[in-house]
């Protein structure tokens, strides 16, 4: 395995012009814990672009990083759990009105407030893969392959409920080295006032009030139904849903633009 080394440059005190030759000496860090890779695990980074602030959710440091762009001031606010290393950017998403940030775990999301620098945990009972805030309401939606429905959580009340959306469940396993994209998803679209809930395992989208979390009838998309699905973007303002997929084996054998509020 590859050590993690600090490499370590001492320059002279000579301006870099005069200096011809400079000293670098290395220092391992793991060696002294009786490590031999370092092993901090992948993290989940998004730009917060209304406030000029990235966020970054660590998963071993059970904290979520939040740098200001402007100044790069760094404020670390522990979350009480860790934010769950195997999920991809559908794990984080940030409510557009208030700056809060929605985070997965594991067995349980957080909802984090940088302004309070406050955190609150709520478990969940499954393993969620994919998070939206409504910005209207702060209602917030979850979806994953170990529920058949949507997790729909209101701040206002504090409450997890549980919306129909599907039929079928399967346990959230490590499939291959890589672990793969969710199947199932849910999208905020503020200017449409309604979640987007697609689910690849039975290649169908559905439309949820946010307010309410009630669902419309769904429609068929033009994909192959399993294998692997990814998200390669949403635009809000003419409603398009960005989709690739891929079969079990990783071939790509369909991309698809999706009008998600006129049907196209």
């Amino acid at each position: 395995m590859r050590l993690f080394i600090l490499v370590v440059l001492l320059f002279s005190a000579a301006s870099a012009a005069e200096a011809s030759e400079f000293a670098v000496d290395t220092v391992d860090l793991l060696a002294p814990l009786g490590l031999d890779v370092n092993a901090a695990g992948p993290v989940l980074v998004r730009m917060d672009v209304d406030r000029g602030r990235l966020v970054v959710a660590n998963t071993l440091s059970s904290s979520l990083s939040v740098i200001d762009c402007a100044s790069g001031a760094v404020k670390n606010i522990p979350l009480g759990g860790r934010a769950y290393q195997h999920l991809k950017s559908e794990a984080m998403t940030i409510d557009p009105g208030t700056g809060v940030v929605c985070l997965i775990g594991a067995n349980r999301f957080f909802i984090v407030s940088p302004d309070r620098s406050e955190s609150l945990s709520i478990p969940t009972g499954v393993q969620f893969e994919s998070i939206a805030v409504d910005g209207s309401t702060g209602n917030i939606f979850l979806a994953g392959r170990e529920s058949a429905g949507l997790g729909f959580y209101q701040p206002a009340s504090g409450t997890l409920t549980t919306v129909d959306w599907l039929e079928t469940s399967e346990p959230l396993i490590n499939l291959n080295a890589t672990p793969p994209p969710p199947i199932r998803r849910v999208i905020s679209d503020g200017a449409l006032g309604r979640m987007v809930a697609v689910d690849g395992s039975t290649a169908t989208l559905r439309l949820f009030d946010p307010a309410t979390g009630r669902g419309d009838g769904g429609r068929p998309l033009p994909l192959p139904a399993g294998g692997r699905w990814h998200l390669a973007g949403y635009r809000e303002d003419i409603h398009a849903l960005y989709l690739v997929a891929e079969t079990a084996e990783r071939k790509v054998v369909k991309a698809a633009r999706i009008d998600v509020a006129g049907g196209g």
